[in-house]
């Protein structure tokens, strides 16, 4: 098994993942991303819409006095120069019933991903890379902006709105969701603790007994419960149940008050 982890790396590199999906970007995602956007501009007496076709893009070139010529990263580093290339597109302009081509049109530039396809240092050898004053186990994968290398991280979260299994800090077994609300990401559990069932939240300074926060949404009575989350779950709600009839909270507005002395106003103030 290790061997052929070594061979895997070996062969692949320790970032594959970045410059296979930079490639697949240029090669097929920049072609839909273009290809599903029709621009129209209206006038007073016309609409004129622009449609993209085919898409080419060039390894990195540079403009000095008029004439383009491939660069290299190493002279972009030196120069303070962003490695990039130029995006060239045929578009269909449409207007007043009439169509016009117009083929090789530079629609933008875009940064080069080190050892990228389109790259100048892809699958190339170690003489050719200290020809240029590249180190040849540079394994690429990070953009040259401006002169200063660049890289892209990569974080991995949460599917949103999707229910989770797991146990909290105090080994406690609970069920999670993360919600998103105006950028702001939550996370809401129901977890059993000591037979209980208590509802977790950052708006709150402690755990709520599950029961308050259905008589808050309004079911008054203990059976409009069981029918909601269904009598066969009849038991594992009798605890909690018992624990609500010594808190003799019963209306809405007796939860209302319960809960609202347990909000954490500074949580309010950050979210606010």
């Amino acid at each position: 098994m290790k061997n052929l982890l070594y061979s895997f790396l070996f062969s692949k590199g320790i970032i594959w993942q970045q410059i296979e999906s930079f490639d697949s970007f240029l090669k097929s995602d920049l072609k839909k991303i273009l290809n599903t956007k029709e621009a129209s501009f209206f006038f007073p007496n016309s609409i004129y819409k622009i449609v993209y076709s085919s898409i080419k893009i060039n390894n990195a070139v540079v403009l000095r006095k008029d004439f383009e010529y491939s660069v290299t990263p190493f002279e972009c580093r030196q120069r303070d120069i962003t490695y990039s290339s130029q995006i060239f597109v045929n578009l269909k302009l449409k207007y007043s019933g009439k169509i016009l081509f117009l083929n090789n049109f530079s629609l933008c530039r875009i940064p080069l991903m080190l050892q990228s396809k389109n790259c100048l240092l892809s699958r190339k050898n170690g003489s050719f890379l200290k020809s240029i004053k590249e180190c040849s186990i540079d394994p690429g994968g990070y953009f040259i902006i401006k002169g200063a290398e660049k890289i892209i991280l990569l974080q991995e979260q949460l599917t949103l709105n999707r229910i989770f299994i797991e146990h909290d800090f105090q080994g406690n077994p609970c069920v999670t969701t993360t919600t998103k609300i105006n950028s702001l990401k939550l996370k809401n559990s129901i977890l059993l603790k000591n037979r209980k069932l208590f509802f977790r939240h950052k708006i709150f300074l402690e755990d709520i007994p599950i029961i308050i926060l259905f008589r808050y949404f309004g079911f008054g009575k203990n059976e409009d419960i069981r029918d909601l989350i269904g009598k066969e779950y009849e038991n594992l709600l009798k605890p909690s149940l018992r624990e609500n009839k010594l808190n003799n909270i019963v209306t809405k507005n007796q939860a209302v008050f319960y809960l609202s002395k347990r909000v954490d106003e500074k949580f309010l103030k950050k979210k606010n």
